[in-house]
């Protein structure tokens, strides 16, 4: 009663396991997650926001989108590119086809509303609300999609954990890291004097980087 109904969800409620899916691209989850890095966008120092689509049976990011901040637009941009056929281009020029990704059965999301509802209670939420033109596309190549309790983690467990692999594989290496929180800030960190020095990466820059980490990432065998 202290801390709240969120506190009591966290610690006490009951939870059911879901049976896991079959088949690749049978369901796929989605999610934003704001970096704990800073980069150089637009002449300041800002925390970029990545979207991903993470197929659940085969522990793959089909598609993601790098941006200032996410929102509708990041979701439809991420699907596109979980959609379409993927090529890489390695150092020595040549290019690699990447067999990920195609048409999903199911996209487990967010519901946008629930959080607009949050929103007007005066609650923090991140927008999760599916552009017309995104939902145009599920019904014309009949992707069933299912709504995800908001401000329930748990409920998207498998792409909330591959996020804390990227963050502690990739982010916390990158110039800008700043921790997921002032204790763990690095010391003598400052974004801003970080930028006007040059050393933070731009949006581009750091796109480049994640490429080259899921390249690895879905070439490395998962135990």
């Amino acid at each position: 009663a202290r801390e709240g109904e969120e506190a009591y969800w966290k610690r006490f409620a009951e939870k059911a396991t879901r049976k896991e899916p079959e088949f690749v691209n049978q369901v796929w989850m989605g999610d934003h997650h704001k970096l704990d890095m800073f980069i150089s966008y637009r002449g300041r120092a800002i925390r970029p926001w990545l979207t991903v689509w993470f197929d659940v049976c085969s522990r793959v990011v089909v598609g993601w989108c790098l941006s200032d901040q996410a929102n509708g637009r990041t979701i439809a941009l991420a699907l596109r590119h979980a959609l379409l056929p993927k090529k890489i281009v390695h150092d020595d020029g040549t290019e690699d086809v990447l067999e990920l990704g195609g048409i999903p059965g199911m996209l487990y999301i967010d519901n946008g509303e629930d959080y607009k509802a949050q929103v007007r209670a005066g609650k923090k939420h991140e927008d999760w609300e599916m552009s017309r033109e995104t939902r145009g596309i599920c019904k014309t190549l009949d992707i069933k999609v299912q709504f995800a309790t908001p401000y329930h983690p748990w409920a998207k467990a498998h792409v909330e954990r591959w996020f804390g692999t990227f963050t502690d594989q990739f982010t916390r290496y990158q110039p800008g890291w700043c921790g997921p929180n002032n204790e763990d800030r690095p010391e003598g960190f400052d974004e801003k004097e970080a930028h006007e020095k040059g050393l933070l990466l731009t949006l581009e820059e750091l796109s480049e980087r994640i490429e080259a980490f899921l390249y690895d990432y879905h070439t490395t065998v998962h135990r």
